[in-house]
């Protein structure tokens, strides 16, 4: 697999076991947790075609880092708002299945800036779960959430249209996810990587966070 251009493939079930993926280009490709990475052979990868975004940004992955940054130890449902987002909103909708999965593990794997205003969130899920449900369920909530949402902001901005606009773009940027996560002891941020750069969620500054965020304890 050394160099291989891997862009979109899908590897569902698919055993690599000790492949070498040195300097491949994993864009978008698509793996469970039924992908096998045990023992795979790994300097460096791409996330992007044309050798864009290496990873690590610098040296070579340690010992078996690849199959830790990759393996799905869950299944996972991905959340695609195309029209941005309001992270209170998904944040009340998510809370909600927590409590309706009575106490089963959901956890938030990555959150993904797709540009345009679309967002992707990935969901680890226990792997017996219903992702279609799953989906359906966070979704009809989220709007729910959201209508609730839109009437508290007309009451604030006295149905000022575009004053609403302006704090629903707002709510849309990156940086509020981080500073309502930070808030709930559900999140953990340490360890998580945001921008390409290991941070500790105590030291961050809001104004230096771009990209995406990626909760590798999840």
């Amino acid at each position: 697999m050394t160099e291989a251009n891997l862009t979109r493939v899908q590897a569902l079930s698919t055993d690599f076991t000790s492949a070498n993926f040195t300097g491949s280009c994993l864009e978008d490709w698509n793996i469970n947790s039924s992908t096998k990475l045990d023992d795979v052979i790994c300097d460096y990868i791409y996330l992007r075609q044309g050798q864009q975004e290496c990873r690590p940004s610098n040296g070579n992955f340690a010992l078996a880092e690849f199959t830790k940054l990759f393996q799905k130890a869950q299944e996972t449902v991905d959340l695609i708002f195309n029209n941005g987002i309001d992270w209170q909103a998904f944040l009340t909708s998510f809370q909600k299945l927590q409590v309706e999965c009575g106490g089963e593990e959901l956890t938030i794997q990555a959150i993904e800036n797709k540009n345009d205003s679309a967002f992707v969130i990935r969901v680890n899920v226990p792997a017996d779960a219903n992702k279609a449900e799953v989906e359906k369920y966070l979704k009809r909530e989220y709007g729910l959430a959201l209508v609730a949402l839109e009437e508290k902001y007309q009451l604030q901005l006295q149905g000022k249209d575009e004053q609403i606009d302006i704090y629903r773009k707002q709510s849309t940027d990156l940086t509020e996810i981080v500073k309502l996560l930070a808030g709930r002891a559900t999140y953990d941020l340490r360890n998580s990587q945001i921008g390409g750069s290991l941070i500790n969620a105590e030291t961050v500054n809001t104004d230096e966070i771009g990209g995406n965020i990626h909760n590798n304890n999840a």
